[in-house]
């Protein structure tokens, strides 16, 4: 029996060794089972005609081959279309679904995942897998919900993947092999996302945003990279979108893969991203974008973004924030100047940094630097609600007559600490003027002020000029709501700091009498009323007793009291004797209680202690 058993083991062992290499063979290239639950189907197409929403398709290894066209439209939502892993190949070979892909998905809610899709058509217009409902080119419905989990894609001639018309689209674990054209091609395509997946051997670019003028491609798209992907080595990711189209701009954000960065084209609004982060100068810190240069990323920046400085910047012609709102530019404690090569058409274009036309712009933490090719260090023009915080303005090697700050029918308010620093060409600290709109300066509470006038002549801190000819526009308003921010407004329309200088008399002085303490007085500033030396309290003086009674106050003196019961002063007045240096505080007083009960309490704890000794010792002889 046991021989018996051992044979059958021997056979069993031989027959997995003979059949390993048949099933291996079976998993490439032999034809894979299609299933739904327990039904089996003979082809993909008999499974996807007859698959009900939320349906699942199970293919296992092996390949499942196109033999017409017309085979792989995937068309009933909430579908999910799941293989074995990559071994599962959908062979779309040279067919197509209406000419556009090799795999179709027209409708809503469809997963793909864990599996291959390959084509070779000869057409680069087909792509080896598509979302979209297709549509015309007046009308457009959107894919919503898509999602693609742990799927290779090979096209020899088109795109890998194509989504056009798709919103809430998750993309995971993508594997491109190679596309004729672009790794993933995008249109209207406002909410995707894509994470750990790999673009390989792209001809065109990884990621292509496409654009023509019709109603198909209105809705600008917007990919969010996530982290873990794995694009090629001069990623290349790109938007024909002009930013004038309707919709705007083609958008990356919440960019976490590191070293993307974008360079647009002004003058058209396209832009293409790349991996050069070593020449990144400034992040978009809302989408996590780089930028080569400052300009750029003014440029691409939208409302309730914020753009900041990598490194140090030197300009070659003045910085606009032209036609902005609500956006932030962060210096990141780095300084903006202008370098030997800046120049300017004309004064008006050599201010280095000008804010024009624009709403709630936010300048904070850092320095801009004039030198001897600018005029103002900064020019605020027609601009309103501008903030700067934590700022130096520093005018000092500037070569044009101007101010470290400029302020033409503009509103600014200063937060934080703020620094201008004048130099020979200065002509005021902070200039103001009404002549293009309403103009104010308000330094917000808690700010700090600091002037280095370095000009060798006595500068005004602030001049508020009102140069509005018809009246139509109030003056210019300075406002200080800093307690540490204070100005001497002089008639001429200047503002120098203020400079304390200390009235003549104290003020809140109070003479002491017999009920009440007295006060020295404050010494006050003459022109604020701020105290700049506190006074003295006067202590209280002594009663006057005469016949029993205070002479001043009328208190009645107490029956066991001197009729004097303190010392006569120079004038005769009475000095309370507070003098206690001669005696012990540490004697126990007759009648004290407290201090007699404290005496006995030491004397017990003395017995006690003397009688354990005593114990102690007597037990240590008898043992």
């Amino acid at each position: 029996m046991q021989k018996k058993t051992w044979f059958l083991i021997f056979i069993a062992v031989m027959i997995m060794a003979i059949a390993l290499p048949f099933a291996a063979q079976a998993g490439e290239g032999e034809e894979a089972v299609i299933s739904i639950g327990e039904r089996t189907f003979s082809t993909l197409q008999d499974a996807l005609a007859q698959a009900q929403p939320n349906d699942t398709i199970s293919i296992s290894e092996g390949v499942v081959n196109a033999t017409a066209n017309e085979q792989f439209r995937i068309t009933t939502n909430g579908l999910t279309i799941q293989g074995a892993g990559a071994a599962t190949v959908i062979n779309a070979g040279s067919y197509s679904v209406s000419a556009q892909a090799g795999v179709l998905v027209a409708a809503d809610g469809v997963t793909i995942k864990n599996l291959t899709i390959l084509s070779t058509a000869a057409s680069g217009n087909v792509s080896a897998l598509k979302f979209s409902k297709i549509g015309t080119e007046t009308e457009l419905p959107m894919v919503t919900n898509g999602k693609i989990s742990n799927v290779t894609l090979s096209s020899t001639n088109g795109h890998a993947l194509n989504i056009h018309g798709v919103t809430e689209m998750d993309i995971q674990g993508l594997n491109i092999t190679g596309a004729g054209k672009c790794g993933i091609s995008m249109a209207s395509a406002p909410k995707v996302s894509i994470a750990n997946s790999t673009i390989e051997n792209a001809a065109w670019a990884d990621i292509g945003m496409m654009y023509k003028q019709s109603a198909a491609y209105e809705v600008a798209s917007r990919l969010n990279v996530g982290a873990g992907n794995r694009f090629g080595s001069s990623t290349n990711i790109y938007s024909e979108r002009p930013a004038s189209a309707n919709g705007g701009p083609d958008e990356l954000y919440d960019l976490s893969s590191n070293g993307i960065t974008m360079t647009p084209d002004m003058s058209t609004g396209k832009w293409v991203a790349t991996t050069t982060s070593s020449s990144a100068v400034v992040q978009n810190t809302t989408t996590g974008l780089l930028f080569t240069s400052i300009e750029e990323a003014l440029y691409a920046v939208e409302a309730k973004q914020t753009i900041k400085l990598l490194n140090h910047i030197e300009l070659e012609k003045m910085l606009k924030v032209s036609a902005k709102q609500d956006i932030t530019l962060d210096l990141g404690g780095k300084t903006i100047t202008a370098s030997e090569l800046f120049s300017g058409s004309d004064e008006n274009e050599k201010n280095l940094v000008q804010v024009l036309n624009s709403s709630r712009i936010r300048i904070v933490n850092g320095k801009l630097k004039a030198t001897e090719n600018n005029k103002n260090t900064l020019n605020a023009h027609a601009s309103i609600g501008i903030i700067l915080e934590d700022i130096t303005l520093d005018h000092e090697a500037a070569g044009i007559e101007g101010a470290p700050l400029s302020i033409d029918g503009s509103t600014m308010r200063i937060l934080g600490d703020f620094t201008v620093i004048s130099g020979e060409n200065t002509q005021y600290g902070i200039y103001v003027d009404n002549k293009n709109g309403e103009a104010s300066l308000t330094f917000e509470q808690g700010s700090l002020l600091n002037f280095e006038d370095k000009s060798g002549s006595d500068l005004p801190l602030i001049y508020a000029q009102d140069t509005n000819a018809d009246g139509s526009v109030p003056p210019p308003t300075i406002t200080s709501n800093s307690d540490e921010i204070k100005f001497d407004q002089k008639e001429d329309g200047t503002y120098l700091p203020h400079v304390h200088e200390a009235a003549q008399q104290r003020q809140n002085v109070k003479e002491a009498t017999c009920t009440q303490q007295g006060y020295s007085g404050d010494i006050v500033c003459a022109g604020c009323g701020e105290i700049l030396e506190k006074g003295e309290v006067i202590p209280k003086l002594a009663h006057q007793y005469q016949d029993g009674k205070c002479s001043v106050c009328g208190e009645t003196q107490a029956s066991d009291a001197p009729e004097d019961s303190g010392q006569s002063g120079q004038d005769g007045e009475t000095i309370p004797d507070t003098d206690n240096s001669d005696k012990d505080d540490n004697v126990p007083q007759t009648g004290d209680k407290s201090n007699v009960a404290l005496w006995i309490f030491f004397m017990l704890a003395a017995g006690i202690a003397l009688g354990s000794m005593a114990v102690y010792g007597k037990k240590k002889y008898n043992n």
